[in-house]
């Protein structure tokens, strides 16, 4: 299931012209799973526990860029 999951986001990425990380496809799943439209700061705290070393700014500029493509 990861793997496809992680197909998909490499699919749209590519087609985006977004350069696949991981802190990205995390980003991207979270926001997918999500049933409300949350504040970046209540993102940020979902990813922040699969990912500790994440900063905030991180969460904001990935969600602008998703936003700029269409993604978010």
């Amino acid at each position: 299931m990861f793997d496809k999951q992680y197909e998909h986001f490499k699919s749209i990425c590519q087609d985006s012209g977004i350069k696949i990380t991981s802190q990205r496809f995390i980003i991207f799943e979270t926001l997918k799973s999500v049933t409300c439209h949350p504040t970046v700061d209540q993102l940020y705290e979902m990813v922040h526990k699969q990912i500790p070393s994440l900063s905030k700014d991180t969460v904001y500029r990935t969600l602008n860029m998703f936003a700029e493509r269409g993604l978010a």
